[in-house]
């Protein structure tokens, strides 16, 4: 498939669910449009459409038995974000992880460039705060401080967008281990896969991550607000911390999340948080219209 280097690279997506799936399959069309990888959607509890290409694989998780641990009666026990990383290393070298709820440019042709940076742990991207408490609530919860001693290194990163190779492995799999024993049946505020990883990148003194490269928003016109910016960027504004160079959006911002874009254009991968399907192709008209390369 795709490529026949001996370094092989694949991006992967996931949804549990049609209207996950659904989104993944947008996702998985401009992936294919705007890069040479391979891709690979994972899905379960909903069924595939007809997109075909030599380059694209559709992976029922309903014949692995990790899906009946982690899906009972419908609903997710554990999220199975880091088994599917864990999964794509079996046959490629570089994987690059996005979720369902991501609309790209065409500049996420570069992701693959950030794996200079690897060294034995996965990079993800930052989040636009720093802290581990994100609008008064925690991030990383009790019982997961309970399991896995850490001193905060990095700001906050999120593995909607998160990249491995096989020097990674070893994180991966414990990663794995640890979403299962922590998060399976915890209502606990902070237990999730997301603060496992963090928490074990900081207990391994990890102090690298990918730069802002998605904008956290609401809505598709953040793109447009996005074009205004890089057209004319003397006097918008910047985000108050120096270690997180980046514009703020100011119309299309999440709350207190501090919604932001990379200084240049070229680094602008694309926005994260949009599902409905009508947002989502709403996105996709408006980069195709401001964002060809």
């Amino acid at each position: 498939m795709g490529d026949t280097k001996s370094n092989k690279k694949v991006i992967i997506t996931y949804g549990i669910g049609q209207s996950y799936i659904d989104n993944c399959e947008i996702l998985a069309s401009y992936l294919l449009k705007y890069t040479p990888y391979d891709i690979i959607i994972y899905y379960g509890n909903g069924s595939v459409s007809d997109l075909n290409s030599s380059r694209l694989q559709k992976i029922n998780l309903s014949s692995f038995n990790f899906y009946s641990e982690a899906v009972v009666d419908g609903k997710m026990e554990f999220t199975i974000t880091p088994i599917i990383t864990q999964l794509a290393l079996d046959s490629y070298d570089e994987v690059a992880y996005l979720d369902s709820d991501i609309q790209v440019t065409p500049y996420i042709k570069n992701i693959f460039k950030e794996f200079d940076n690897i060294s034995d742990y996965p990079l993800a991207c930052r989040y636009p705060w720093f802290y581990t408490q994100v609008n008064g609530k925690d991030w990383i919860g009790d019982k997961i401080k309970q399991n896995i001693l850490y001193r905060q290194l990095t700001p906050t990163l999120g593995i909607s967008c998160h990249i491995a190779n096989k020097k990674c492995l070893p994180f991966i799999n414990e990663w794995v281990e640890l979403t299962k024993k922590l998060t399976k049946n915890s209502s606990e505020q902070g237990v999730h896969e997301e603060a496992v990883f963090n928490a074990l990148v900081w207990s391994k003194g990890g102090n690298k991550w990918i730069p802002s490269k998605f904008a956290w928003v609401p809505n598709p016109e953040a793109i447009l607000e996005a074009e205004e910016i890089y057209s004319s960027p003397k006097g918008k504004p910047h985000h108050p911390d120096k270690s997180n160079p980046a514009f703020l959006l100011e119309k299309n911002s999440w709350g207190g999340g501090l919604s932001c874009i990379p200084l240049n254009k070229n680094e602008f991968w694309g926005l994260h948080t949009i599902k409905n399907i009508d947002k989502v192709k709403k996105a996709y008209l408006y980069i195709e219209k401001h964002f060809k390369l």
